[in-house]
């Protein structure tokens, strides 16, 4: 171990390029400490300058941490390991650079440790010789554990720091240097949604959520595979054996969809008392997408016209293609009734044109000679069969709407006949 080096306190921030395996080396802190897989070979651009690690942990033998990268690995296969880390002025040349590292554990998890578990306790291996090779040496490992690996580049100097299993029958669970799964989910606006993290020899799983810095957080989820959120973010579960070895992790993209109400518009197009009668549904959305429609709460359907429909309100109900964006509106069919029963059972008591407020219209009704026997205007009841407190016979009865057609605003009027029964 050398026995004088310099201390210095100056801190400023480094960006580093990428290398291979998804490792940076720039994991500065503790709590952004890369994934390290020690069973094949692996390189990354080194940070030079005078860069001291963050204050905290018990740095052991490291008289000075300089120019840091923090990485993590989790053992799979139980034993021994070996990893020989050495570090070059040019990748792939002979070592030349003085290369330093201590290695903290074993840890159920590769971030808690870094807030106040870096002791002298949990110093597994340490160097600070002046040496171009350094070796990590790692006895009677278990499935499971990880470890905290500090590697620091003293030279000062730019170069490449490399990485290489060299021995041992352990090996580092490569799992988690390899790109998540990524599953982009979705759900109506405050809408809870259920990730599904599900994997086969799976017994626990944990989940973690993005911060705003981020940074990804343990969520206490019970160690099921399932997760409900209600907040848009991203969202982390790692899936892992009896030995709690990450065996699979995935990554959910969740954002909330479009659930803005529509806005709908309703018409009858057909001729009021001619026709049949047919409503026709617009949407004042200026949106493309594809849409259902309903009447009544009855089955969706792609078409925006309903055919032949009864006289009387109804409620028109609109839905896009997501199910998240609905809109609804009610409109009233005019029509008028072939009969009525005026008997005092509550069904059909009463003669009225439905729709008839909305048309503005009057109604004269007449007997069969022409007499006028009741004059029905808006808002009204409707004719009870009587005429001066006399009930009417059974019979057919004439009557002549005037009416506003909602088609062209224009005044218009229509003659037919009913039927009294008693």
């Amino acid at each position: 171990m050398t026995s004088v080096r310099y201390i210095a306190i100056f801190i400023i921030f480094i960006v580093y390029h990428s290398s291979v395996q998804s490792q940076e080396g720039s994991g500065k802190f503790c709590i952004d400490a890369e994934p390290l897989c020690g069973s094949g070979l692996f390189f990354y651009p080194n940070t030079s300058g005078f860069n001291l690690a963050e204050n905290g942990p018990d740095y052991g033998c490291l008289f000075l941490a300089l120019n840091p990268a923090w990485f993590y690995f989790q053992i799979d296969q139980p034993g021994d390991i070996q990893l020989q880390i050495e570090q070059s002025t040019v990748l792939g040349n002979i070592p030349d650079l003085d290369v330093d590292f201590i290695l903290f554990g074993p840890f159920t998890d590769p971030r808690s440790p870094c807030i106040s578990d870096l002791n002298a306790d949990k110093i597994k291996d340490c160097s600070f010789e002046v040496d171009f090779v350094e070796y990590v040496n790692l006895a009677n490992t278990i499935a499971g554990e990880y470890y905290l690996l500090l590697i620091t580049n003293f030279s000062l100097d730019s170069g490449f720091i490399t990485v290489t299993q060299t021995a041992g029958e352990a090996t580092t669970n490569c799992i988690l240097v390899e790109e998540p799964i990524v599953m982009e989910s979705q759900a109506c606006t405050d809408v809870i949604q259920t990730l599904n993290a599900s994997t086969a020899n799976a017994t626990h799983y944990q989940w973690y959520q993005e911060d705003d810095e981020g940074n990804f957080i343990e969520i206490y989820s019970e160690g099921t595979a399932f997760l409900d959120v209600s907040h848009e973010g991203i969202y982390k579960a790692e899936a892992r054996n009896t030995s709690n070895v990450v065996i699979e992790h995935y990554q959910f993209n969740f954002s909330f969809l479009d659930s803005s109400p529509l806005e709908i518009n309703a018409e009858v197009v057909s001729n009021t008392f001619i026709e049949e009668n047919n409503i026709e549904v617009t949407i004042l959305d200026d949106s493309n997408d594809i849409y259902d429609y309903s009447i009544d709460d009855g089955p969706w359907q792609q078409e925006s016209i309903f055919n032949n429909v009864s006289m009387g309100e109804h409620q028109i109900s609109v839905m896009n293609s997501t199910g998240c964006r609905i809109g609804s509106t009610r409109i009233t069919v005019m029509d008028y009734p072939l009969y009525f029963t005026p008997n005092g059972d509550g069904f059909n008591d009463t003669w009225a044109i439905t729709g008839q407020d909305d048309l503005q219209a009057t109604v004269a009704i007449f007997d069969r000679y022409g007499k006028l026997i009741k004059q029905i205007l808006p808002n009204s009841s409707g004719w009870d069969g009587t005429y001066n407190g006399t009930q009417m016979p059974t019979s057919d009865y004439w009557f002549i709407v005037s009416y506003i057609e909602p088609r062209d605003g224009l005044r218009k009027q229509f003659q037919a006949h009913f039927t009294l029964k008693r």
